[in-house]
């Protein structure tokens, strides 16, 4: 991997900060807290994520968004990974809409969650998926604070085991280990399948046993299924002989009934026939006598015109009089028509007949009232006679009614007492005590039904839970048929996995010794490789001790001068940085990144390791951060940060 730039948007102190990174040595220089070590973090942040710090270390406090962009070559391509953050009320979060990858300019395809983005940087990088991405980078290309020479300085059991854990050959240890435990489990297996087969001994006496009284039992139910067939018939015959008895004393129950009915309807009907002759017969007399038919309407009409006459003769006399005021009005006036002088004398001559004529008119009034009266005496009496003669003609229709009604009657009674005497009753006391008889059988049939059902349903139920039984004495059997072929398997695997506990103890060693072996030669590489002329041979004891060797006799690391050891430490993080890559299957790396190399080492020191890096030719880019003035003075490429009102500024 070679990394050729980052972008850092709200990172830390960057506010917005580009880096670009060739080949050959760049220097990150600037005073403690400046920010140089941001940049770092955020090349590890692109990569791995906040697998590699968390998302509130990593944003820039009070902003709302943050961004870290980064492009870097691998076997030939080109990828940029963008990794996107926003602030909202729960916190820091992922910004899904800045969460991409490219490869060679092309997006690709992913969901935009952070695990997809973090996988596919595994698989790009080669990296394995068992092991942490940030420590294996930090193993293989990154080199914090104080590690170069924290290697050769440490105890050498904690070297040993660092180194291990870094080669992976821990992983034999803990597998020896964790096979440990697996074969006590497989032991725990084994004597809990020998109890299950020792508990299971008796079980196929038992399946007989059960398997005998489920026949047996099958066999009772069969008889008694049998039986209960018989009794089912007996009882159908029975049954059907009580139901003709029942249906014969219930005909001749009807019968009885239906004869009382109409004995009872003659009676009523004799009732009516006495109450209707009895009606008849005074009606007969109430009819006897003959009435004048009346003439009501012939006088009401008679009544009518004499009442409208005398109306007539009264509008006459009212005439006359009206009249007769006109013509005393006249009075020694002119006559309107004739237009002669209307005299007093002519106004008594005419007043003398029109009252002379009104007096007549009054007298015929009176008589006329006269007739009125006598005529209204006449209409009372021919209504009265109206009266009787409706009622006497109603009671003769009511008579005719009741003369046909007593026809119908006699008719009637003739017809159901016919009908009465064609009704024949037996006597059913015979049939009563047969009826009780078979009754009394049909109790005692479904008294055994019932029995026989009982008895049926108690075997059913025995034998459903003999079949239970049955079952599980058989899935048992299989149960112990199987533990059985589990528990040969079991032995074959216990005897297996001590073997192979014993194999994997040896091969560790194995393994150990090969990759001792490659760390050596890589080793010796390095350091020739950045120590082109020096007096020392150098090498690597069992243990992952450097040693030193001058004219040869050994030489202890701590005998070395600052600048030989330094150079000795850092061929050493080379070395194993190498056989990791190795050891995880991964291309070695193209780049290194060392984070303060200098602390603790004097002026000379420093010299001799800036010598150093200037040296190594099989890694073509080297990324130094710094506040050393003389170690960049060996950079290719200088960038210089400043803090200026809490903001990391760059420029070369």
């Amino acid at each position: 991997m070679r990394i050729r730039n980052i972008e850092l948007e709200n990172i830390r102190s960057h506010k917005n900060s580009k880096v670009e990174f060739e080949d050959g040595i760049t220097i990150i220089e600037g005073r403690t807290g400046a920010g140089k070590s941001s940049i770092l973090m955020g090349i590890e942040y692109a990569l791995f994520g906040s697998n590699a710090y968390s998302n509130s270390l990593i944003m820039r406090r009070g902003s709302s968004k943050a961004k870290i962009s980064m492009e870097f070559e691998q076997n030939g391509h080109l990828y940029k990974v963008i990794r996107g953050l926003k602030r909202n009320t729960n916190g820091i979060s992922l910004d899904i809409d800045n969460m991409k990858i490219y490869k060679d300019g092309k997006l690709l395809n992913l969901l935009g969650r952070k695990s997809d983005i973090d996988k596919t940087i595994l698989e790009i990088l080669g990296y394995p998926n068992d092991v942490k991405g940030k420590e294996l980078f930090e193993i293989i290309t990154y080199t914090r604070q104080d590690e170069i020479r924290k290697l050769i300085d440490m105890k050498k059991e904690e070297r040993q085991e660092y180194i291990d854990r870094v080669l992976q050959l821990s992983k034999y240890k803990m597998t020896v280990e964790n096979m440990k435990g697996v074969l006590n489990y497989f032991q725990q297996e084994k004597r809990g399948k020998e109890e299950t087969i020792a508990m299971g001994e008796n079980v196929i006496e038992d399946i007989e046993e059960i398997k005998k009284k489920i026949s047996e039992n099958e066999n009772l139910i069969k008889e008694n299924e049998k039986n209960l067939e018989d009794e089912q018939k007996k009882f159908e015959i029975i049954s059907s002989k009580v139901k003709e008895f029942e249906n014969e004393i219930k005909i001749e129950n009807e019968k009885k009934i239906k004869k009382k009915r109409i004995e009872g309807e003659i009676e009523a009907l004799k009732k009516e026939m006495e109450a209707n002759e009895k009606r008849i017969k005074e009606i007969k007399e109430e009819t006897k006598k003959e009435i004048e038919k009346p003439k009501l309407e012939e006088e009401q009409m008679k009544l009518a015109e004499l009442i409208q006459l005398e109306k007539s003769t009264e509008e006459d006399i009212r005439k006359m009089k009206r009249e007769l005021e006109k013509v005393e009005k006249l009075e020694g006036g002119r006559c309107p028509i004739c237009k002669q002088e209307v005299s007093h004398e002519h106004v008594n001559n005419i007043r003398e007949e029109y009252q002379k004529e009104i007096r007549k008119l009054e007298d015929e009034i009176k008589n006329k009232e006269k007739e009125v009266v006598k005529q209204r005496e006449i209409v009372e009496n021919e209504k009265i006679k109206k009266r009787e003669w409706d009622k006497i003609n109603g009671l003769k229709e009511i008579l005719k009614e009741k003369e046909r009604r007593l026809e119908i009657i006699k008719d009637k009674i003739s017809k159901l007492k016919k009908e009465n005497e064609s009704i024949t009753i037996k006597d059913t006391t015979q049939i009563e005590e047969k009826l009780k008889e078979k009754r009394e059988i049909e109790r005692k049939i479904f008294g055994r039904i019932n029995s026989i059902k009982k008895e049926i349903e108690l075997k059913n139920e025995e034998l459903n839970e003999l079949k239970d039984k049955l079952r599980d004495k058989e899935e048992l059997k299989q149960k112990i048929e199987t533990e059985k072929e589990k528990l040969d398997k079991i032995i074959n695997l216990i005897s297996l996995l001590t073997r192979l506990r014993g194999d994997i103890k040896n091969m560790r060693e194995i393994v150990r010794k090969n990759y001792l072996e490659a760390f050596r030669k890589i080793f010796r590489r390095k350091f020739n490789e950045i120590r082109h002329e020096s007096d020392y041979m150098v090498d690597i004891k069992s243990d992952y001790e450097p040693i030193a060797y001058a004219n040869k006799e050994e030489v202890p690391i701590q005998h070395l001068s600052g600048g030989e050891k330094t150079s000795v430490a850092l061929a050493y993080r080379l070395a194993l940085s190498e056989l990791a890559s190795v050891a995880s299957s991964i291309i070695p790396t193209k780049v290194i990144i060392l984070d303060e190399p200098t602390t603790g080492l004097d002026r000379e020191d420093v010299k001799s390791l800036a010598e150093a890096i200037k040296n190594i030719t099989s890694i073509p880019q080297v990324i130094i951060v710094t506040h050393n003035e003389t170690l960049k003075s060996y950079g290719d490429f200088v960038y210089k940060i400043e803090k200026r009102e809490g903001e990391s500024i760059i420029y070369r």
